[in-house]
Formats: structure tokens, sequence, C-alpha cells
């Protein structure tokens, strides 16, 4: 990571406070009151389909059946049946409406959260297959959330155009040419959500990048009429899609691995560095007693397991030699109890 630097989004010359902003220092606070549309593509990108229960697995109810004590074997001298008296088949099912993309849904539960929590039989705006204990919806969590999306788009434009923009129509990767994204998450809880969509995004830049990098098959040549070397083809240019590397560190112990799911503690452990296109990294906190131990025991594996794993997605997804512009680290830091 020694080629990507940090900085605001103007020179010194600029250091001022505007308001509540700092500009032109090496961290820049900003102000926005951006409001990220629910159909904003950069959104629909990230969040395409809606929010569904998981589908039951359990096998439908058997057929119901008949059964009789008698053992008489008279044939019945009922007629058979026509086939033109046939029972008539009941009507289908009407046909779901099929449901919104998640923003639309989360906006929509926003809005009926009042009514929601005095609703029987769950009395809780949040949906049944969602966990309970650890989210809660207000009608102000709208302005809330599509805000704070907001802030995340127009900071971008700003720190990337070094100037002030509106709130961008597509996601960094369409906007600005950026194709790498870097998120180092510091919080007590494991961002499986973030990491599940850098798992997806990851996964469609693999397959589309075996594809370019599948070699044409080769022709052979007959030893009798002498064949001759293929003759190389010019070197394309480097492609990359938008791949993420997600680095976490956190308290396995807590949300949402705290009631032991393996499906989440696995997820919340995995450290993959470019296996079938994933460059995931987990670091699991652990408890210390005073400071110095905190320094001597487990800095430095914190560093090494977050900063030094980013270190190894650049030099493996590197295909210029400076790629500071196209390259965008996000850091997401919550608060830490102590253990």
């Amino acid at each position: 990571m020694s080629g990507l630097k940090i900085r605001g989004g103007g020179d010194d010359k600029d250091h001022k406070g505007k308001g509540r902003e700092v500009i032109g220092g090496p961290f820049d606070i900003l102000l926005s009151t951006a409001i990220l549309p629910v159909d904003n593509p950069a959104l629909l990108f990230i969040h395409p389909l809606p929010n569904e229960p998981p589908a039951s697995s359990s096998p439908p109810p058997p057929a119901a059946t008949t059964t009789t004590t008698s053992t008489r074997t008279t044939p019945s001298r009922r007629p058979a049946s026509s086939p033109s008296r046939s029972p008539s088949k009941p009507p289908p099912p009407p046909t779901p409406t099929p449901l919104p993309p998640w923003p639309s849904q989360l906006q929509s539960l926003c809005r009926s959260s009042t009514t929601a929590i005095h609703t029987a039989p769950l009395f809780s705006e949040i949906p049944s297959h969602l966990p309970q204990g650890d989210l809660y919806l207000s009608p102000g969590s709208e302005s809330a959330i599509f805000g704070a999306l907001g802030a995340v788009c127009e900071g971008v434009d700003r720190i990337v155009e070094g100037a002030k923009a509106g709130v961008s129509g597509y996601d960094p990767h369409q906007q600005h040419g950026i194709d790498r994204v870097i998120i180092i998450d510091v919080d007590l809880h494991h961002g499986n959500g973030t990491q599940e969509i850098a798992w997806r995004i990851n996964a469609t830049a693999n397959v589309a990048a075996l594809k370019r990098d599948q070699p044409p098959r080769p022709r052979s040549s007959s030893p009798r009429k002498g064949g001759s070397s293929p003759s190389k083809a010019p070197k394309k240019p480097i492609e990359r899609d938008l791949t993420i590397m997600y680095a976490s560190l956190h308290d396995v112990f807590s949300y949402p691995c705290e009631d032991g799911d393996p499906a989440l503690v696995q997820a919340a452990s995995i450290n993959l560095n470019g296996g079938h296109g994933q460059y995931i990294a987990n670091v699991h906190l652990d408890s210390w007693t005073h400071e110095a131990e905190f320094h001597e025991k487990l800095y430095h594996r914190y560093r090494d397991g977050l900063l030094g794993a980013a270190s190894n997605f650049c030099s493996k997804t590197a295909v210029d030699e400076d790629e500071s512009d196209r390259t965008l680290v996000i850091l997401s830091a919550g608060p830490i109890r102590r253990l």
C-alpha cells in the first residue's frame, strides 16, 4: 500500500472551517445534507433483490389417505365414474406480487414502524425472519439511513474530484474509474453483510477474469507439412473488474456470532488471499490486562492481519505501477470495549 496516499479534498491554502467542515487537512470533515434515493443505480447495484425469508426446507405434508378395517373382497357394484364427471380442478392460487428491492422495502419498514410495533402477533417493526434483538427502526430511521448513504457518496465524489459535487449517479467504480476497494472494518461486531456483498462482487469479477484469461485452443501442426510456430498475438491491455478486499477486526463472541451459529462463526473466521477471486481477512479480538501487553502481544497481529492483508491484495491485483487513482480505501471504525 506504499503507493496509496491519504489526501484531503484541497491543498494547504484551502485549510479552513466552513461551518462544521474542515477542508484541506490530511482528513477532511465534510458536512452533507445529501439523501440517496431508493432507486439510485449504485444502491441497486449493491442491493438488487428483495430481502425475503429463507425458503422452507421441510417436505410438503403427505397426501391424505383413507384407511378401512373391512376385510370383504366383494367387488363394488357401483358403476365406474364417467370421465366427463371428473371433479373440476380448483383454480390456481393467485400469483404473489413480487417484492421490490431491499432499499424500497427498508423505506416502507421505516414508515410503517410506528404501527408495526402495536400490531399482533409480532409487535415488532422488524420482519420475523430478521434478528429481533439487535435491529431497531423508527420513522426517523429513513433519513438517518439514506442520509448516511448519501453522505458517503458525496464524500467520495468530493475527495476524488477535489471539489464539491452532487451525489454520484453511479458507484465510484463507474463514476470515477475506481476498480479496487479496500474496506477495513474495526468494530466489535463482524460485518457479515458487507463481507457477503464483497464476496458476490468478487465472484462475478472472478468469472469474468477466467473467461478473459482462458487461452485459445492451440493449433496442431502436421510434421509432413513442416509446421511453423504460431505467431504471437499482440498483447492486450490488462482488464480488471471491480474487486473488493474486506478486512475485519471483531469479537467472535459478539453479534452476530453470540449464539455460536456455525455458519456465522465460520463466516467471521474465514481468510482468503485470492482463492477463487476472494480477498477476505478476519482477525479476532483477544483479551488483555494492560496496555503494554496489548502493544507487545496483540497490536502487531492486528496490524498485520488487516494492513498486511490489504498490502497483499494490492500486490496481487496490481496491473499498473501507480494505481492510487484507481483504489479506494474505506475505514469503518466503531467503538470497541475492553475485553
